[in-house]
């Protein structure tokens, strides 16, 4: 049964096809790279359905969750500079259990294809009448992106590759996360504002370590809708299923995770300096002697 599923899925063109009524995507256009997308993607089903096939031989625990992510992006010309705050309650929803800050920097090489880097620092809390100690995380990590269109879908691939500096670890450990996100509008008058979204996401510890072994670390699905308030404020909910791969004896954990996020995106800084030059050039007869520089407003 998983191989016939198997043999239908792209999750680009089942999507695409079941969903929107639009044949499969060809891919043997985009990038060149085909064949490869297919297979990150097909790996990354084969990994969840095969842990998802196992839930009932693992011991796992039930967590409903509140993500609530909270994004700043300031453009300056082709780099974006980005800030995420994220608190997630958990424990039904009844506590603060993991908070972390996420700045990274985006060079646009293409409109298909972004190079990031960034830092990461996290806070793991544990429950009041719990022994352990709270967990510190420093992360550096670096991600490729492919972006592109299909029909009115937009559509991208994530490869990232994070370094992860655990207290508890003696060694860095490796991890490799890719994520599949599709967004398409609902419609094109009233509802164009209102987008579908569906990620998936597949993590993969590269390393042994003290702390976490090498192989499948967790997965996540993703569904719900985006709404762009304005050109420089959307949101973000749905429903998030979330798979964690916990090392022995620690019980496997599956989290039912309310998402919601905010995602500011101030104005280009480029536009602002190309009004101050356009401005300081068509006063420089008047103001030939004044060494005033222009200030940039936030």
């Amino acid at each position: 049964m998983l191989l016939n599923v198997l043999n239908n899925i792209s999750l680009n063109g089942l999507l695409a096809q079941r969903w929107f009524g639009t044949p499969k995507p060809d891919f043997s256009n985009t990038f060149g790279m085909g064949r490869i997308l297919k297979t990150l993607i097909i790996a990354s089903l084969v990994g969840f359905f095969i842990h998802k096939a196992n839930v009932c031989c693992w011991a796992v625990e039930h967590d409903l969750q509140l993500w609530a992510p909270i994004t700043l992006e300031q453009p300056i010309g082709k780099v974006s500079l980005t800030l995420e705050a994220q608190p997630r309650f958990g424990d039904d929803i009844s506590r603060l259990s993991v908070f972390f800050l996420r700045p990274s920097a985006t060079l646009n090489i293409s409109k298909h294809i972004n190079l990031t880097s960034g830092y990461l620092w996290s806070a793991t809390l544990p429950a009041d009448d719990s022994p352990q100690p709270t967990r510190y995380e420093n992360r550096l990590w670096q991600q490729i992106t492919l972006l592109h269109g299909y029909h009115n879908a937009q559509i991208s691939h994530q490869l990232r590759l994070e370094e992860r500096f655990l207290e508890q670890n003696s060694a860095t450990s490796l991890r490799a996360h890719y994520m599949f996100r599709l967004v398409h509008p609902l419609g094109q008058k009233r509802l164009k504002n209102i987008s579908f979204v569906t990620v998936q996401e597949l993590l993969w510890n590269i390393n042994n370590t003290d702390a976490l072994p090498a192989g499948f670390n967790q997965a996540r699905l993703f569904s719900g809708l985006r709404y762009q308030i304005n050109p420089h404020l959307a949101m973000e909910g749905g429903y998030r299923l979330q798979w964690l791969n916990q090392p022995n004896p620690t019980p496997n954990q599956l989290n039912h995770v309310i998402l919601i996020r905010a995602q500011l995106t101030l104005p280009k800084w480029q536009n602002e300096l190309s009004s101050f030059s356009g401005g300081i050039k068509n006063s420089q007869h008047s103001t030939k002697n004044s060494t005033k520089k222009p200030t940039i407003l936030d």
